[in-house]
């Protein structure tokens, strides 16, 4: 098991405190998902674990150092995590390409409104709808 300390920086009390969350909830988060072990004293950190855990931890524990100038919420602590653990690029919503097509000459602005909604949505996936004009 290998072990690594780090610190942060200049020293701020506030991030420490938004990095760290309410009785160290952050850290045990990080310590599940990777199966390592974080031991904090000021602003000095020891994470232990495999070489290959170790290295995602103390990355991890460097972004969100840098995110903490307002608290860390659960959501974007726990994406953040995902996607340092499975390399995976930031998620994003990508626009459909199929174009959206109607019949009525008058309907491509409500067809315009549509694709937009879908997006708001978050729907990011084809979608295949039938509009029905009275």
């Amino acid at each position: 098991m290998n072990s690594q300390i780090i610190h942060f920086t200049p020293v701020d009390n506030r991030r420490l405190s938004h990095l760290c969350g309410s009785l160290d909830e952050n850290l045990k988060q990080i310590e599940t998902a990777l199966d390592i072990t974080i031991v904090r004293r000021n602003e000095q950190f020891r994470v232990s674990g495999s070489a290959k855990n170790l290295q995602q931890g103390i990355s991890l524990l460097e972004h969100f150092y840098a995110m903490a100038e307002e608290p860390l919420q659960r959501d974007d602590l726990q994406l953040s995590i995902i996607e340092h653990t499975q390399n995976t690029p930031p998620a994003y919503i990508e626009e459909n390409t199929t174009p959206l097509r109607t019949k009525r000459p008058a309907k491509p602005a409500i067809l315009k409104l549509f694709k937009t909604m879908i997006l708001l949505l978050g729907l990011a996936q084809p979608v295949r709808v039938k509009l029905i004009w009275p």
